[in-house]
């Protein structure tokens, strides 16, 4: 108990400099209720190093932590956790920290969690934005993957870097890798299937890793393109003096490429979208088709309907403004017409005022279609 008491206080001095962060919090329609506590990938590194007993969890299905995994990380799948509390964590006073793939079953499973009455949970989002290192299956070769559909690969001592690409059977993109300069990287690809019982299922989805080799100190790109509808990604790739490989998406403005509009109840507005990579998951997904959703109020802020499909998150705190869309957990998007603090992702924003939007959205639900053009 000591030592649990010991690592409290040090957990403590590491989030006293993060006051603006979210206390853990589930909206409900009467206001927000205190929950498990929310915290940054960069505070969940740092309470990793502390003394004093904390246990950090894994809650993505088993063959997702056989594929990789945080170094010392236990596995106990969201969908496993019930009423009951886990035979892995028997001690309510325990420091646990949580994560998932993209962050969104790891806040479901810090709120079970939290209901049974474990005291100090926190959650720090998911695997695919974590930038220290991971165990990759039995090899345990170590990288760091950093985005969705993206890459692996940060500025601490890593021998491979990845890029991961969602696809499915049946008709799923394919994709095609030119490293510009072939002497400085080679790569492999391989498939790795979200679910064990792929074999038995129509269209199961599946991730294509290209894992890219260092083989001499130097730079160069590489271009991936989607051999479906013929789009491509740029990265930057350099490979130090030992041989390990940095991969950094190169900025894009997708407003030169793709603009969207949004029509509420028929009336349309610009949206200006943010440079990141869940905005461009957004984009490719309304190219093909517009996106209808049936949108309710909630929480006095905003209207929100469920996707039906999930984009890559890229949370950080941020105080909303009317006009703004916000992605929540990875499945749901909202927009805004009055502010509210909390850690979301941001899609873009609708060129309209706040009393352009209310007179829009009128009372009650509202049908609203995005498309890109």
């Amino acid at each position: 108990m000591k030592g649990i008491i010991l690592s409290v206080l040090c957990v403590a001095a590491v989030l006293a400099f993060a006051a603006c962060s979210s206390k853990g919090e589930v909206m409900d329609g009467d206001g927000m209720v205190n929950s498990y506590t929310q915290i940054s990938q960069e505070q969940a590194a740092e309470m990793m190093k502390l003394e004093g007993g904390q246990i950090v969890v894994d809650v993505r299905r088993q063959d997702e932590y056989d594929e990789y995994h945080i170094p010392g990380a236990i596995c106990i799948p969201n969908e496993s956790i019930g009423t009951e509390m886990p035979e892995e964590l028997p001690d309510k006073e325990q420091i646990i920290l949580i994560y998932c793939r993209s962050g969104r079953r790891s806040k479901e499973a810090a709120q079970k969690l939290f209901d049974m009455g474990y005291k100090n949970v926190y959650e720090f989002g998911g695997i695919i934005d974590w930038k220290g290192d991971v165990v990759y299956g039995e090899t345990s070769e170590t990288a760091a993957p950093v985005s969705e559909t993206s890459l692996s690969g940060n500025d601490d001592t890593t021998a491979d870097a990845q890029l991961s690409f969602d696809s499915f059977d049946g008709g799923g993109p394919e994709y095609n890798v030119v490293i510009e300069d072939p002497d400085v990287l080679s790569y492999t690809e391989n498939k790795v299937y979200h679910q064990k019982d792929h074999e038995q299922l129509d269209g199961a989805g599946f991730d294509v890793i290209f894992t890219f080799k260092g083989l001499k100190q130097g730079e160069t790109k590489i271009t991936v393109t989607n051999t479906m509808d013929d789009t491509a990604e740029v990265f930057s790739a350099k490979v130090d003096d030992g041989l390990n490989v940095i991969i950094s998406e190169l900025s894009t403005d997708m407003q030169n490429d793709t603009s969207v509009v949004v029509a509420i109840n028929g009336a349309d507005f610009d949206v200006e979208l943010e440079d990141n990579s869940s905005a461009k998951a957004f984009v490719e997904k309304i190219k093909s088709s517009p996106l209808t959703l049936d949108m309710n109020d909630y929480g006095g802020f905003e209207k929100n309907a469920s996707l039906g499909f999930e984009l890559p998150t890229n949370d950080t705190e941020i105080v909303t403004q009317a006009g703004d869309i916000i992605l929540y957990q990875g499945d749901t998007l909202a927009l805004y017409y009055d502010e509210n603090r909390w850690q979301l992702t941001k899609l873009g924003h609708i060129n309209a005022d706040k009393d352009e939007l209310l007179e829009a959205f009128g009372d009650g639900e509202v049908s609203v279609v995005f498309r890109a053009e």
